[in-house]
């Protein structure tokens, strides 16, 4: 799938829509999933990929908030597929350990464009799903991106969303800063909701 999408080349869409409901059900029928997940990489390296992580969060979010089957596969695709336009950007920018450049960081954004861009040529998507996508940076006081969007202009999947991805995003050693304890990032999303985040929905959010 990398190759196919750094070659410009279609995704097959399939194999992405089979692991989506895979995971769906098992989550359904297995709400302790999560757990489980997050103990067997509790000692073992290395962790789950962030696309990976992103896609479980957010169909168990899905499934604790009493969403129906399609709802958790809807849910679960847009985790794995939200940044799969990062693979077009430079490798160096990416791993860039210091503090991006103005221009540095407007290029890392245009990540949501070249994620729809890829998907829209690959595959025909759920509105509700590239919705989610196209939103899962935008923040309610409007301090997101791409098109900084306030409050109700987001949807439920992009505010979950962005929940989950800035979670398993702080849990995750990057190349700007050292994971956080997930206790520590759960505080953190509950300082920033409000303002950055739902809040209803970051006190439902239980990540482990």
């Amino acid at each position: 799938a990398i190759r196919q999408v750094r070659q410009g080349t279609a995704l097959a869409f399939e194999p992405l829509a089979e692991a989506a409901d895979a995971l769906a059900a098992s989550l359904a029928s297995a709400p302790d999933a999560m757990r489980w997940l997050e103990a067997v990489y509790a000692d073992n390296a290395p962790a789950p990929q962030h696309a990976t992580g992103v896609a479980v969060r957010l169909a168990d979010f899905g499934r604790a908030l009493g969403m129906a089957h399609a709802a958790l596969r809807e849910l679960a695709l847009i985790g794995l597929l939200a940044d799969v336009g990062k693979i077009r950007l430079p490798d160096a920018l990416l791993a860039k350990p210091g503090i991006l450049t103005p221009t540095e960081h407007a290029l890392v954004q245009t990540h949501v464009q070249l994620s729809v861009a890829v998907l829209r040529k690959s595959m025909s998507l759920d509105p509700l799903v590239e919705q989610g996508i196209i939103q899962h940076h935008e923040r309610l006081d409007g301090s997101g991106y791409p098109h900084g969007l306030k409050g109700r202009e987001i949807g439920i999947y992009g505010r979950m969303t962005a929940i989950a991805d800035c979670f398993a995003a702080l849990i995750t050693d990057r190349a700007y800063a050292r994971a956080m304890a997930p206790q520590d990032a759960l505080m953190r999303l509950y300082e920033w909701s409000g303002a950055l985040f739902h809040e209803p929905l970051v006190e439902q959010f239980v990540p482990y």
